[in-house]
């Protein structure tokens, strides 16, 4: 319980070889709830950095040089998917195939109040749970043809967004669009 609640804690850069953190030293509540939007920064040629040190939690883990502030504006996010964070804010998954489930948010949620629209690319099959999660000022989402799913609280408390599309038979998630309050249209496609 090392870090418990700090709810406002957004990076952590280690400067050495990988420690030893207990499962629980970024536990937020009781309920089991983990560190929402935060990226662990490891310097490369560390050890111990193979695998996440947490365990099966998926935190988005980046190599960096020491010095400079980090910041991660693409990367991974599924076995043949990727993103891009623009200067705009606009966060683009390219690739195909499914996108990964996260048990917080994805990899881009360093920094959420950045990202302001979501284009995912024809290609991509999923959006993963809890994907875009606590996106504040995420206003727009444009999906493909090729989606089959969005995961369980992929766009939770997108409380900017404003309408939605949603291609001809996709299986949507539990509270997949709960709370974004500024939703005034969604269309399901036929």
């Amino acid at each position: 319980y090392a870090f418990q609640a700090a709810a406002a804690l957004r990076q952590v850069c280690f400067l050495g070889d990988a420690p030893q953190v207990g499962t629980d030293a970024f536990l937020m509540r009781a309920q089991g709830d983990r560190l929402p939007f935060a990226v662990f920064y490891y310097i490369e040629g560390k050890s111990g950095w193979t695998t996440p040190f947490w365990g099966e939690e998926k935190y988005p883990t980046v190599p960096w040089n020491g010095v400079d502030v980090p910041t991660v504006t693409g990367g991974v996010c599924g076995e043949t998917l990727r993103w891009e964070l623009d200067a705009d804010g606009v966060l683009t998954i390219s690739g195909t195939g499914k996108m990964y489930d996260y048990s917080c948010t994805g990899p881009w949620g360093g920094e959420p109040e950045k990202i302001r629209r979501v284009v995912i690319s024809e290609g991509c099959t999923s959006v993963g749970t809890l994907a875009f999660a606590g996106s504040v000022e995420l206003t727009s989402i444009s999906l493909p043809s090729t989606l089959e799913t969005i995961g369980e609280n992929a766009f939770w408390s997108c409380r900017t967004l404003q309408s939605v599309t949603i291609p001809a038979g996709v299986e949507i998630g539990m509270q997949a669009f709960s709370l974004c309050e500024g939703l005034t249209s969604v269309t399901l496609s036929e």
